[in-house]
């Protein structure tokens, strides 16, 4: 992002700290965050909207981060405005888009596909294809152990998120088809980067089926999930 559309930005930010009224008087949205509380009017909260939807526009962010991760970095440069107003709000922003365009974290996605049975894997796009069998479900507790074991817990305690991370794992993906997705983002916005690269490996999969299977048999292949009377859990590792 260029310095104009800083300044513009910053410019947006002290408009919006114009509105503010304290706390009793009639407003239309009251706000709480990083150490402040006041009220601001509804269209002060769609411009401030507005302006996470331009950060979001630059470089490739939004394949990065969603509206909510952008919207608690931007809140937090608005509270020390609001507690400061000497505060150099240029600057923060442009610390902002430095650290926003030099994040880095490699995230894993696992999602269970439903309507497909393979022995071995393959890849499609973006997407790879593994049975949920014994190596990738050691592999997953390995990871989860892992984390689990850099917690503030005692030792109980650790050995009681072991187990039921593990139960999770095994009654999710164990014997089923397992979708791996590798993605630069932050862990919610990885997790729907997996369900929309899936999803679009899925259509060429039922386009494929097709010319396979005859069109009047029912073929459904699917994010475990997708279908009214099921639910879906997926695994993020970064």
């Amino acid at each position: 992002m260029n310095q104009q559309a800083i300044k513009h930005l910053a410019q947006d930010l002290r408009d919006i700290s114009r509105s503010i009224k304290p706390i009793g008087q009639q407003q239309d949205s009251f706000q709480m965050h990083d150490g402040v509380a006041y009220s601001i009017t509804n269209e002060a909260s769609i411009a401030f909207n507005e302006i996470i939807g331009k950060v979001l526009k630059q470089e490739d962010y939004i394949q990065k981060f969603t509206s909510k991760y952008i919207e608690k970095k931007l809140k937090s440069i608005f509270a020390k405005f609001v507690s400061n107003e000497n505060t150099d709000v240029e600057s923060e922003l442009t610390a902002l888009c430095t650290e926003l365009t030099d994040f880095h974290q490699d995230s894993v996605i696992f999602l269970k596909v439903e309507g497909l049975i393979i022995s071995a894997c393959f890849k499609l796009g973006g997407v790879r294809f593994v049975p949920g069998d014994e190596f990738l479900i050691d592999d997953l507790k390995s990871k989860t152990s892992a984390i689990i074991s850099t917690l503030q817990y005692d030792q109980s305690g650790k050995d009681n998120f072991n187990e039921f991370f593990e139960k999770q794992v095994e009654s999710e993906l164990r014997g089923g088809c397992v979708a791996i997705v590798n993605t630069n983002a932050e862990p919610t916005r990885a997790y729907e980067v997996g369900k929309e690269e899936v999803r679009r490996a899925i259509d060429l999969l039922r386009f494929s089926s097709k010319a396979l299977y005859s069109l009047n048999e029912d073929m459904r292949i699917g994010l475990k999930g997708e279908h009214p009377k099921t639910t879906r859990q997926g695994f993020v590792f970064f």
